[in-house]
C-alpha cells in the first residue's frame, strides 16, 4: 500500500484534466476560457488525450500490485546490502598479519624491559651514589634506542624500496637480537649505551612493518589491520615493563634463591635481555617462513594500474624488453617527457629484478 500510494503521489505533476479540477481552483477559470475559445475540434481531440492518458495511467497502476512492488524494493535494497557487505567482509591476511604483530611487540619489548630498572642499572656502574642522582644517565640510557633508530629509520624504509620488505624486516629482527644480547652482558655504562645505539640503529621496522600492511590489505579491511598492530604495539610496551619489572636483579629480589655470587647476581640484568632476544628469535623464525616479499607485487599493481590509466587517455603504455626495440619505436611514435620517464623508470626496475634473481 506504501509503495503504491507514493506511485500515485508521483503522478501527480501531471497537467491535470479540466474535469478534475475543482470550481475552488484558481486556475479553473481560466482552463474554462481556455477551453469556451477553443473549437470544437481542439475540444475533442484534447479530450481523446485526456482519455488515453488516464487509460495508460490506470493500466501502469494495474501493473503495480503491492506485493510485486514490495518484492522489487526488498530486491533493490538486498542488492545493495550485499554490494556494500562483500566490501566490507575481504579476509584479513591473517598468517601474515600475526608475524607483523609479533614483530611489533617485539619492538615493545625491545624498548621497555629497559625501564623499570634503569635507575638501578646506574647505580651498579658506580656513575652515581644515590638513587636519585641518576636521572641524567637513566634518561640518556633509556632514550639512546629511541634516538638511534631515528637517524636510521628513513634509510632502513629506503632500502626496503630497493631490495624490499622482507629482508629488511628479518636484519632488523637479527639486530635486535643481537645487541639485545650485547646488553645483557654489559657491566660498563658505555657498553650498555653502544648496545642499545646499535639495536636502534639496526632496526627500522617500525616504518616498514606498517608499510608491509599497507601493502598486503586495501580499502575494506586496512582500518582492521592497522588498529591490530596499534595494539600489538601497546602491548609490547606492557609486557617489556613487566618483564623488566619482575625479572632484573633476582640476587636481590629472591636471595634465597639466587645468591649474589652466581651469574645471575653477577648479571642482574641478563634474564630481562634474554627473554627479549627469544621472543624476538621467534618473532624472526615466523617471518623467515610465513612472510612472504610484496615490494614486487605491489610495483606490478602499480605499473597496471598506470598501463590502465595511459590506455584509457588513448596512449599504448609498452615496456621494451629489447633496447633496439626501444629505440625503433621511439622513433616512430615519440612519447611525452612523462612517458618517457615512466618508461626509464619501469625498466631500471625490471633491470635490478632480474640482477636480483641471477644474484
Amino acid at each position: 500500500h506504501h509503495y503504491r500510494h507514493h506511485y500515485q503521489n508521483s503522478r501527480s505533476y501531471r497537467v491535470r484534466p479540466s474535469h478534475e479540477m475543482s470550481d475552488t481552483d484558481e486556475f479553473s477559470g481560466t482552463n474554462e476560457e481556455s477551453r469556451t475559445s477553443a473549437s470544437p475540434d481542439d475540444l475533442e481531440e484534447e479530450e481523446e488525450e485526456e482519455e488515453a492518458f488516464r487509460e495508460a495511467e490506470d493500466h501502469e497502476l494495474d501493473l503495480l500490485t503491492p506485493e510485486e512492488t514490495l518484492a522489487d524494493g526488498i530486491s533493490d535494497v538486498s542488492t545493495e546490502l550485499d554490494a556494500n557487505v562483500s566490501k566490507a567482509d575481504t579476509p584479513l591476511p591473517l598468517k601474515q598479519l600475526f608475524v607483523l604483530f609479533l614483530m611489533t611487540v617485539c619492538d615493545g619489548l625491545g624498548m621497555y624491559q629497559l625501564i623499570p630498572y634503569v635507575g638501578f642499572m646506574i647505580l651498579d656502574f658506580h656513575l652515581v651514589d644515590d638513587l636519585s642522582e641518576t636521572g641524567f644517565y637513566a634518561g640518556f640510557m633509556a632514550s639512546s634506542f629511541a634516538m638511534a633508530q631515528f637517524t636510521s629509520s628513513v634509510l632502513w624504509g629506503k632500502l626496503s624500496d630497493r631490495y624490499g620488505r622482507r629482508p629488511i624486516l628479518l636484519i632488523g629482527m637479527a639486530g635486535t637480537i643481537m645487541a639485545t644480547l650485547g646488553f645483557a652482558f654489559s657491566t660498563t655504562f658505555a657498553w650498555a649505551i653502544a648496545f642499545r645505539m646499535l639495536a636502534g640503529l639496526l632496526n627500522g621496522n617500525i616504518g616498514v612493518v606498517k608499510t608491509y600492511l599497507a601493502e598486503i590489505t586495501d580499502d575494506s579491511n586496512k582500518s582492521r589491520a592497522f588498529s591490530v598492530i596499534g595494539i600489538a604495539g601497546g602491548g609490547g610496551r606492557v609486557l617489556g615493563s613487566l618483564i623488566g619489572g619482575f625479572t632484573a636483579r633476582p640476587a636481590m629480589l629472591h636471595p634465597d634463591l639466587v645468591s649474589k655470587d652466581s651469574f645471575l647476581g653477577v648479571y642482574a640484568y641478563f634474564l630481562p635481555s634474554i627473554i627479549t632476544a627469544v621472543f624476538t628469535t621467534i618473532g624472526w623464525v615466523c617471518g623467515y617462513f610465513f612472510l612472504p616479499e610484496t615490494l614486487n607485487r605491489h610495483y606490478t599493481a602499480v605499473t597496471e594500474e598506470a598501463a590502465d590509466q595511459h590506455t584509457q587517455n588513448g596512449t599504448e603504455l609498452s615496456v621494451f624488453e629489447d633496447q633496439d626495440e626501444q629505440d625503433a619505436s621511439s622513433k616512430s611514435a615519440p612519447l611525452s617527457i612523462e612517458m618517457q620517464e615512466f618508461r626509464s623508470a619501469t625498466l631500471a626496475e625490471l633491470e635490478a629484478e632480474e640482477t636480483d634473481a641471477l644474484v
